[in-house]
């Protein structure tokens, strides 16, 4: 796997759940873009890596499938004021942190 390819499916990943009220796992698969490997086991551990760094995912079942989105108001949450992208960026970036705290 070339280098961040991970982190960029991931990525791709939180801009189709930042935009959706949910989506089946066929749905995200499709959101990975052409030039990445499709497949379903990856983007599984995708969404396990995104819940463990701190993205607040639900699974939810509905109609005998599972759907997964965002928490509803995540971008709402004033304290935070950042969309799932940014934080995901400050997350793996730690670098940037201290331009995020004023320093």
């Amino acid at each position: 796997m070339p280098r961040n390819d991970q982190i960029t499916r991931q990525w791709h990943l939180l801009r189709r759940l930042e935009n959706s009220r949910g989506l089946t796992l066929p749905e995200l698969v499709e959101a990975v873009p052409e030039d990445y490997p499709k497949n379903a086991r990856t983007v599984r551990r995708d969404l396990e890596a995104l819940e463990t760094v701190g993205f607040p995912l639900v699974a939810e079942r509905h109609n005998g499938q599972t759907r997964w989105r965002l928490i509803e108001g995540f971008r709402d949450i004033p304290a935070l004021g950042f969309s799932a992208t940014e934080l995901y960026g400050a997350d793996v970036q730690p670098e940037a942190a201290p331009a995020l705290r004023g320093h």
